[in-house]
């Protein structure tokens, strides 16, 4: 058996079980061999998630844990365990951490290169739980120059970036207790006096943080307190554009934490020591944020164009010329984006607009929402894969990317809500798989996706349930969402849906539309909604009797259907409901229809009948083409005139 050369000290305090777990698996799948786990319990709750540990991993060997008593603050219990460790590295980790697992192998193999480096860190990709969403950033993105650098933009976010050698971290006598998130920092600081400190620009963990108020605060009270360190004090003094840096990181800390007087104190100090450096941040800053606006106005303008080309394109039918993004600034071609890249910027409206990108565009992990515009017009992208974290898809986010094919989402995936015209214009697209869990799809989603042959929702809740069920918990097709997507086939909805309105024009123009088939208690049928469903053949609606009202044209120039039983609760068949339906056969209008409005029948050239069961129902003369008998079956007098409505 391996004697293990590593010490894993792993530090929990009420954080959840799966949580702690995700961690401890992500240690137990190191290629570099069994390292020794020591818990560190500081949970304070009788049975709490340590408690828990214990009990599972009580016959495990390669798990020990260590309670903190109430005497030890938590760094002092970490310097407390350091006597304890008797292996010749250790690494201390949070529980919101996941490591990869080539993580130790590659720091070992730097570390042991020479008996001079006291540790080495590497890089992570940090995800900041904050205002309803997840900010990914990188734990640096470049190599400060001097540890002055180290001080201003430290790139220690998480204890487990570093291996130490523990002979040397017991050297310089462990942990600073007065520090907490900066401690790591000032340890490897430290270490530089004794002995060289190595890094690894790759990015070996994932840290996923709750930004709660008490923790901004931690971060701020921290740097703050490195003004008490005379060490570090003369690094911030050792040049103007240092002691800037350093100032203006305690504003930006103080504005997220919410502390306005230290706001204000601060930003006063930083002016007091660096005006001319004070005065060309403040003017770049709002030169820059005009610039921004001024941007962000022109491509919002300029989508707003390119959507009305769409719209026009597929509602007034019209074939337009082909558009170009145009932007202020030439977007580089580019392979692929990079994964980093797309973490920081996807939040940002129009970010990636009209870019050259090829091939499969993979939103990565911890991005919960793909902001307005951020790829519209990257018509090269040929399949879009997304991350399980991303709840919204922003407006117009993928509009005209007319080469892609294939939308993919992760089987976790909590998607909630695609917003207006997010997919519109995508031309080539042939294939969705959307998760069950979205509630909302906006207006013109997935407009003029005239290759758009198959729509899946994938049923996540229940593997029994078929997957090609419209998503259950959408209550409203909206407006335009699926209009002009010519290649659709088939529409079903479950009887386990909420579904109750379709919107106007929401399958206009659906060509290939043969099958609509309908379980759900719909209430509303909108203007326009099945217009120019040629192949709309079958119509399938088990709970008819829920809808109550039929829109303007609703079935127009659906020249297929040959049956429809009318909803016994509509009382108006409103105007072109079903003009141009030529196959449509005989029909009935049940005792509640009190009006039929002008257009309603006509150019139903097969239906040589139509039964009025109201007799007092008033019946537009423009209603029903001349070859159309019309019958009013309770009246004695079945020769009465149609009135006009």
């Amino acid at each position: 058996m391996d004697i293990p050369s590593v010490s894993v000290v792993l530090m929990i305090s009420g954080q959840p079980r799966h949580i702690v777990m995700r961690a401890l698996e992500s240690v137990f799948d190191q290629t570099v061999g069994a390292p020794k786990i020591i818990i560190s319990d500081t949970d304070s709750s009788e049975y709490g998630t340590g408690v828990r540990l214990q009990e599972d991993f009580a016959n495990d060997s390669r798990v020990s844990f260590m309670v903190n008593r109430p005497g030890y603050a938590g760094l002092s219990f970490k310097d407390a365990l350091l006597s304890v460790i008797d292996t010749e590295f250790v690494s201390f980790m949070d529980a919101g951490e996941v490591w990869k697992p080539e993580k130790t192998a590659n720091q070992l193999e730097i570390i042991r290169s020479s008996q001079g480096i006291s540790a080495v860190y590497c890089n992570g990709r940090m995800y900041y739980s904050e205002k309803g969403g997840v900010r990914a950033e990188k734990c640096f993105s470049n190599e400060e120059s001097n540890m002055a650098g180290w001080v201003t933009n430290h790139p220690i976010k998480a204890p487990g970036q570093i291996l130490y050698r523990t002979e040397s971290l017991k050297t310089i006598g462990g942990f600073d207790p007065r520090l907490t998130e900066l401690s790591d920092m000032d340890a490897i600081f430290r270490l530089s006096d004794v002995g060289s400190v190595a890094k690894t620009d790759e990015i070996l963990l994932e840290y996923h943080v709750s930004s709660s108020a008490d923790r901004r605060k931690k971060e701020f009270l921290d740097q703050e307190s490195l003004l008490d360190y005379e060490r570090y004090i003369d690094m911030l003094l050792s040049g103007k554009k240092v002691c800037f840096e350093f100032y203006l990181s305690l504003v930006r800390l103080a504005v997220r934490a919410n502390m306005p007087i230290e706001v204000v104190q601060y930003s006063f100090m930083t002016a007091l020591r660096a005006p001319l450096l004070t005065a060309k941040y403040v003017f770049g800053t709002l030169f820059a944020l005009l610039v921004g606006v001024i941007d962000t106005r022109s491509k919002r303008k300029l989508c707003k164009k390119h959507l009305r080309d769409i719209r026009r394109r597929v509602l007034s039918k019209e074939e337009l010329a082909a558009h170009s993004y145009k932007t202020r600034k030439k977007a580089a071609a580019s392979t692929s984006p990079d994964p980093d890249e797309l973490s920081d910027l996807v939040s940002k409206r129009f970010s990636f607009m009209g870019s050259a990108y090829n091939g499969v565009l993979i939103i990565p992990d911890g991005v919960t929402e793909i902001a307005e515009g951020a790829f519209a017009g990257c018509q090269s992208v040929r399949e879009i894969v997304f991350a399980g974290s991303v709840r919204k898809i922003g407006a117009e986010a993928f509009m005209d990317c007319k080469g892609l094919e294939t939308v993919v989402f992760n089987n976790n995936s909590h998607l909630s809500a695609i917003d207006d015209y997010a997919f519109a214009g995508c031309t080539g697209l042939v294939t969705v798989s959307l998760p069950n869990s979205i509630s909302t799809v906006g207006r013109g989603a997935f407009m003029g996706c005239q290759s758009l042959e198959n729509l899946v929702f994938i049923s996540l809740a229940n593997s029994e349930r078929e997957n090609d069920m419209l998503a259950e918990h959408i209550i409203r097709i909206s407006d335009e969402c699926f209009a002009g997507c010519r290649s659709l086939d088939k529409l079903r909805v479950g009887k386990g849906s909420l579904l109750r309105e379709f919107g106007r024009y929401s399958f206009f123009d659906c060509r290939e539309l043969r099958l609509l088939w309908v379980e759900a208690a719909v209430e509303v049928l909108s203007e326009h909604a099945f217009e120019g469903c040629t192949s709309l053949a079958e119509i399938v609606m088990s709970k008819s009797e829920s809808i109550k009202k039929l829109g303007d044209y609703v079935f127009a120039g659906c020249e297929k259907i040959y049956h429809f039983a009318m909803p016994p609760a509509v009382a108006v068949i409103p105007r072109g409901a079903f003009i141009g339906c030529s196959n449509l056969q005989g029909i009935t209008l049940p005792q509640r229809v009190v009006k039929v409005k002008k257009d309603a029948f006509v150019n139903c050239r097969s239906m040589l009948s139509c039964v009025v069961e109201n007799p007092e129902a008033k019946v537009s003369s423009k209603a029903f083409s001349k070859y159309t008998k019309v019958e009013f079956k309770s009246s004695k007098d079945l020769d009465k005139d149609i009135l006009d409505a």
